[in-house]
């Protein structure tokens, strides 16, 4: 029962768009996400407050999980002229040495 195991501890603002995609740092502290207007943003998981220097100030955090078809490391998934819509997916293997895509082409 999710409503006797678990606490909320705050939600997440500042996104234009629905969520896509999110992921936890491996010390789980921060939260990546991803949403419907192409954003990347980060924030801090106890505060649940948005970091806006997050994409540079965070690019060398280690994730726990990669599903967010936007950031650092899955640059070279786009090909040139590529839009927001053409990747639709991003899972990164636990042992961090494979990443699958699904796409539009």
């Amino acid at each position: 029962d999710v409503l006797k195991n678990f606490e909320l501890i705050g939600v997440c603002n500042g996104h234009n768009s629905y969520i896509t995609h999110f992921d936890f740092s491996s010390d789980n502290t921060w939260i990546q996400s991803n949403c419907g207007a192409y954003e990347l943003l980060f924030f801090e998981v106890q505060s649940a407050e948005q970091n806006p220097s997050g994409a540079s100030e965070l690019k060398d955090t280690e994730w726990n999980t990669w599903t967010c078809t936007l950031g650092w490391p899955v640059q070279g998934i786009w090909p040139p002229l590529a839009d927001g819509t053409d990747i639709n997916s991003v899972c990164r293997s636990r042992d961090k040495k494979l990443l699958a895509t699904g796409d539009d082409f």
